[in-house]
């Protein structure tokens, strides 16, 4: 498989979010990422005008690291946050294995304090908000 055809498993997963399609990434993962699907739907219902983004990709191999943000109102609860009816953009970055032209394996990080860290909202857990770390993704 070529590198541009993994970047293009990368993007159709932010294509499906940003559309709402999420009946198409049953074609791009693979079984056992149940999880991470369920974590996309919830993100796009938290932020209905949610725009995912993928920044950067670097690949190696079967192996593809990539750098998102996503964007949107916060309009819903979403990991225990309550709406906080304001704009927020949260950045992750994800490690996927792909065969076959599907995510067989994915591990993926947001910003530690994710939510917590936006503007108007206190730092939370004794850190400062935006400190480095890893809240997982769902995945």
């Amino acid at each position: 498989m070529t590198r541009e055809a993994r970047v293009r498993v990368i993007e159709a997963v932010a294509q499906c979010f940003n559309t709402g399609s999420f009946g198409a990434l049953d074609g791009v993962l693979g079984p056992g990422l149940e999880d991470f699907k369920r974590f996309l739907i919830a993100a796009r219902d938290a932020f209905a005008d949610g725009v995912f983004t993928i920044e950067e990709v670097i690949c190696e191999g079967d192996t593809v690291v990539d750098r998102y943000t996503i964007s949107g109102t916060h309009a819903r609860p979403f990991q225990g946050i309550p709406a906080m009816g304001k704009r927020v953009t949260v950045g992750g970055i994800s490690i996927v294995k792909i065969a076959d032209g599907r995510i067989v394996e994915r591990r993926g990080v947001v910003g530690r304090y994710g939510l917590r860290s936006q503007p108007g909202r206190p730092a939370e857990r004794g850190g400062p908000a935006g400190s480095p770390g890893g809240e997982t993704d769902g995945a």
